[in-house]
Order: C-alpha cells, then sequence, then structure tokens
C-alpha cells in the first residue's frame, strides 16, 4: 500500500499482533496504542483454561468443561481443538459456542448476557477455532517471553497500554510487566472496567490516546 511508517493500534489478540509487528518492524511504527494486551505466556494460558478466571466464573467455568469428558480435562485445548476442526458441522458448532460462552462472559465487568449470547453465535465457527489454535501452539513464539524479552527493540516509539482493573481475560499483571519492561510507556488503568474496548472508560481512553498522538 506504499504506507512506510504508520501508528498501530491494537487490543488483547491484536495488542499481541501489534508487540509482534513493532518488534519485528521498529522502523515502521510512529506509535503504538495497546489495551488488555495477551502475550500467549503459559501462566495466561493457565489463567484462561487452568486455574484463574474459574474461581471469579466458577459456574460458567463448570459449563464450559462439562462440554468434554472427564477423561480429557487433563488438556482441554487439546479436546477442544479435536472437536473445533471436526468434519461434524454440529460437534464444531456446538464446541465453538462452549468456547465462545467461556470467553465472553469475562468481557465486561458487570454481566452482559446479550454479549455473551452474541459472541457465543460468533464463535460457533472460525473465531473459536482459531483462537484454540493459536493458543494451543502458544502463537509459535520462539519463548515462553518472546514479547517481553524483545521490548528493547521498541523502546523509542511511544506507546500508551490502556487496561481494565478488572480484567478477566487479560489480567491488569499483564500491563504491569509491560510498563516495568518498558518504563518510558504510559499505562492507563481503568479503575471499574474489565476487558471490553466498548466500556465507556476504556473507549474514553483510547480515544484520548489516539486524539494525543494526533495533536502530536
Amino acid at each position: 500500500l506504499g504506507i512506510m511508517h504508520w501508528q498501530v493500534f491494537g487490543g488483547s489478540w491484536g495488542g499481541t499482533l501489534a508487540l509482534a509487528y513493532a518488534e519485528t518492524h521498529p522502523e515502521s511504527v510512529t506509535e503504538l496504542v495497546l489495551r488488555g494486551v495477551w502475550m500467549a505466556r503459559k501462566s495466561e494460558i493457565d489463567f484462561d483454561f487452568g486455574n484463574g478466571a474459574n474461581w471469579v466464573f466458577p459456574q460458567q467455568w463448570e459449563q464450559f468443561v462439562s462440554h468434554i469428558p472427564a477423561e480429557e480435562h487433563g488438556d482441554l485445548l487439546e479436546a477442544y481443538y479435536q472437536r473445533l476442526s471436526s468434519s461434524d458441522e454440529e460437534v464444531r458448532k456446538a464446541a465453538g459456542a462452549a468456547w465462545g460462552a467461556w470467553e465472553s462472559c469475562r468481557f465486561s465487568m458487570l454481566p452482559n448476557p446479550e454479549m455473551v449470547e452474541d459472541h457465543a453465535q460468533e464463535y460457533a465457527d472460525v473465531l473459536s477455532l482459531m483462537e484454540c489454535h493459536y493458543t494451543r501452539n502458544r502463537c509459535w513464539f520462539k519463548s515462553d517471553t518472546q514479547l517481553l524479552d524483545d521490548i528493547h527493540k521498541i523502546r523509542h516509539i511511544p506507546t500508551i497500554i490502556v487496561f481494565g482493573r478488572y480484567d478477566m481475560i487479560t489480567p491488569i499483571a499483564n500491563g504491569w510487566e509491560l510498563k516495568k519492561a518498558l518504563p518510558e510507556a504510559e499505562l492507563v488503568v481503568i479503575p471499574d472496567e474489565g476487558h471490553a474496548f466498548n466500556e465507556p472508560g476504556i473507549a474514553a481512553a483510547l480515544v484520548a490516546a489516539t486524539d494525543y498522538f494526533a495533536d502530536r
């Protein structure tokens, strides 16, 4: 497209891609605006699919786990992958809906049944498979901490990081660890919101970040 330099903006999985891109092509990135960043580390995957978010959402976790026979609970990602990639459409859609329901119930600070229902439908096909595929392969990163290890490559890039204090998909600890690795960055914590980009405080902080860079 002939674009030599650009601002890179991404949240959640988009934040993973934004960091990976910036660390690979730092000369092309003028600024970074990141939200609720996921770094594909084992600790984060365990939080999502092991021992973490299930303490806060036990009922929804039981529904997620109950989709898989007990003998396969040792590796839920693999069990879900086999169903999400099944040649049987009904098996795929049922697993995708269960995957989407577990993810969606954790999006916002306050319960949002409409969002859960909408996302369960959206995830019923390819989105859940893509997410599971990348997660079980740890995004093919060369190490568990690749995005943090390579942060020195982007120390010169002005960066604003936005997190909700009660993010149950990408915990605030991710933002804090990013800030410690990249002290030049500004970490904006919204005290009463979760993960979703369209929660009022998070949306306002993202607009403020892009306005700030536009004014520069």
